[in-house]
């Protein structure tokens, strides 16, 4: 389906059902199409893989799980430059989007504001050990009633440029619950997340945070462990203790002085360091990475 050469794109609503449903081995690619009050937007089975390029996914409600998108039998799936706005699980997982059986998900330059679940992921959910992949996304606003206000999952996972602001959990973690292998992050924002437990923690002895801010996270009970974690990295900064473990160049205690998630330039929302902040410049200086984060800045040269 392909809406590009439209200057609107079109607009496929379904209030009483699914409104594009995909089965076998078949694949399928969508573009510039806004799913709008479905249940779900897109339903693939038995493994089938989709991509969406340049769609928005808005306002869609379906119970038990996967409130604007679901894929089943571990199939994958391709997000870019799409939005995920507004969607809401009923009664289960992945406000936004379900995976179940495992699967792969490839999501960049993405949006994923104010979708809930009633139970975890609030913006995504991944069933059985999985494949994530995220570039340049936002995930901001987003709520669940227990764990991973952003997104839960488990297996390998990659995060490069990624701000998760300000979600909520009333379980568990307000940023991201992930098991398994690990993840990787590297030039990611994790800042004012809310949990009951936790604003955001990471235990896992396999992940690795590399240039990323880890702020203003807490928990809502009022513990004192808003951001948990004691994981390896180079070149980050948090406003916590114990922070970032074994390497000199992270600087743990600081307050930070990022602006609120708004928009501030680029595609997607993202929290932008303040004047005074000790972020700016603050990157490697002997490394060869040189990468455009969302606002179009390059990481290196502007912080």
């Amino acid at each position: 389906i392909d809406a590009g050469s439209l200057p609107a794109g079109i607009m496929l609503r379904r209030a009483s059902g699914t409104a594009l449903r995909i089965t076998g081995d078949r694949a399928l690619t969508v573009r510039k199409v806004t799913f709008d009050n479905c249940a779900p937007g897109v339903l693939a089975q038995s493994g089938a893989d989709f991509t969406l390029i340049n769609c928005r996914v808005q306002n869609c409600n379906a119970a038990p799980s996967g409130g604007g998108l679901r894929s089943f039998g571990g199939g994958i799936v391709t997000l870019l430059n799409t939005y995920l706005l507004l969607n809401q699980s009923t009664g289960g997982q992945g406000g936004a989007l379900y995976m179940e059986g495992g699967g792969q998900l490839i999501m960049r330059d993405c949006a994923v504001l104010g979708n809930s679940a009633a139970q975890h992921g609030g913006g995504f959910y991944m069933d059985g050990y999985s494949y994530l992949t995220l570039e340049r996304c936002t995930f901001g606003r987003n709520r669940t009633g227990q764990d991973g206000g952003a997104f839960n999952g488990e297996g390998d996972a990659t995060l490069s440029r990624v701000t998760i602001a300000d979600n909520r959990a009333a379980g568990g973690a307000g940023s991201f619950a992930w098991g398994g292998s690990g993840a990787t992050l590297s030039f990611c924002t994790i800042f004012r997340n809310v949990g009951t437990t936790d604003g955001h923690i990471t235990l896992g002895a396999a992940d690795v945070y590399s240039h990323c801010i880890v702020a203003e996270n807490r928990s809502s009970l009022g513990l004192s462990n808003g951001d948990l974690f004691s994981v390896l990295g180079t070149y980050n900064l948090t406003d916590s203790s114990p922070g970032f473990q074994t390497a000199a160049s992270s600087r743990n205690g600081l307050p930070v002085f990022l602006s609120p998630l708004g928009w501030h330039g680029g595609f997607i929302p993202t929290c932008m360091p303040l004047a005074h902040s000790p972020a700016i410049d603050a990157a490697d200086p002997s490394t060869s990475a040189n990468l455009q984060e969302a606002r179009g800045f390059w990481n290196k040269r502007d912080g």
